[in-house]
């Protein structure tokens, strides 16, 4: 099956520019160890299913078809989304290796990138690529950290709009060039695994896609599974962010020793600054500000004193943070809800 079938194929996501931390040593490492990949157990068999070569190829063909060329974008022109942990990924990708081995009967095949390698430095590569850098430069600073050369940030933050995937060709010849630069500058020798290169490169795109836009890791497992079976992919996930607001009733508690629940009306606005009415067993009037993103700090004004919350969205309508008060030594957790 050649790689003809990847030239034209494109899908957009948001993704995060996370780091990762370059290892070239050992030939066993752990997931977090990309360039010295853990071996894999695998039977040695060699035993082939009845399923056909050509199937996996149209449902490879299927993908290209159906997959949309963006994601779903986040409702602000400036957020990004994570790419999911390397040990998640790590996973399917040994999953995958299970499926092409039991399911499809696939034989093992050579390759001198392993299989820990052939996951975390494509999707190492694919972070690059859809945080605004082009082919070359992706794959330069992939191998500048497979040399332990520094972690190079990202070309740019996406924008409004959703950010492509490159082409799955662009994806299939970093991974050549990775299988190249393991055989001839890492001097490893071969690897088996039963998902050949074309079918790491599709199936692990695939995977990342769905993840990025919001799915989780079993959503998107099933999602990958479906394709390579034949069946038609589900569509993304939805990764808007629930607007998040300080306007509004709360409601809460301070987790003292005897825990005092409270309510808080926040109703004027004036940039960044707002005001309300507080209530536990006294009233009181409320200076609150908000830096637009997680950090909500406030002061309650009584007329013999005052208290100061401290606290961040953990949530859309969610805050949590510490209280303290004029004549209180000790701080306390406080937790508060918006109708």
């Amino acid at each position: 099956m050649g790689w003809r079938l990847l030239t034209a194929i494109g899908a957009g996501v948001w993704v995060a520019a996370c780091g990762v931390t370059p290892h070239s040593g050992s030939t066993t490492a752990s997931p977090t160890s990309p360039t010295s990949p853990t071996a894999v157990t695998r039977a040695t068999d060699g035993s082939r299913a009845t399923t056909s070569e050509s199937s996996a190829g149209s449902a490879h063909a299927r993908v290209a078809r159906a997959s949309p060329v963006r994601s779903l974008a986040t409702d602000s022109a400036s957020a990004v989304v994570a790419f999911p942990p390397r040990n998640e990924s790590f996973a399917f990708r040994l999953d995958l290796e299970q499926m092409y081995r039991m399911e499809l009967g696939r034989a093992p095949v050579n390759n001198y990138v392993d299989v820990e390698g052939d996951l975390v430095w494509t999707q190492e590569y694919l972070r690059y690529r859809v945080n605004g850098c082009g082919h070359l430069d992706a794959a330069q600073r992939v191998f500048d950290q497979i040399d332990r050369g520094p972690i190079a940030p990202v070309c740019g933050a996406p924008t409004g709009g959703g950010v492509l995937f490159p082409p799955y060709a662009d994806t299939a010849d970093f991974r050549q060039q990775l299988d190249a630069r393991y055989r001839d500058i890492l001097r490893r020798t071969p690897s088996p695994a039963y998902v050949d290169a074309e079918g790491a490169v599709v199936w692990t795109q695939e995977y990342l896609r769905y993840r990025v836009s919001g799915c989780d890791d079993a959503t998107s497992q099933a999602a990958v599974r479906t394709a390579i079976r034949g069946g038609v992919p589900p569509p993304l996930c939805d990764i808007r962010v629930p607007e998040r607001g300080v306007l509004g009733h709360w409601q809460g508690i301070i987790n003292m020793p005897a825990p005092r629940p409270f309510t808080l009306d926040i109703t004027a606005a004036r940039g960044g600054q707002y005001g309300g009415t507080y209530f536990d067993y006294v009233h009181g009037s409320v200076e609150l500000t908000w830096d637009g993103l997680d950090r909500v700090q406030f002061i309650v004004h009584f007329p013999d004193g005052a208290m100061w919350f401290d606290g961040r969205f953990v949530a859309p309508d969610r805050v949590k943070g510490l209280w303290r008060g004029a004549y209180v030594s000790t701080q306390y957790d406080f937790d508060m809800t918006r109708d």
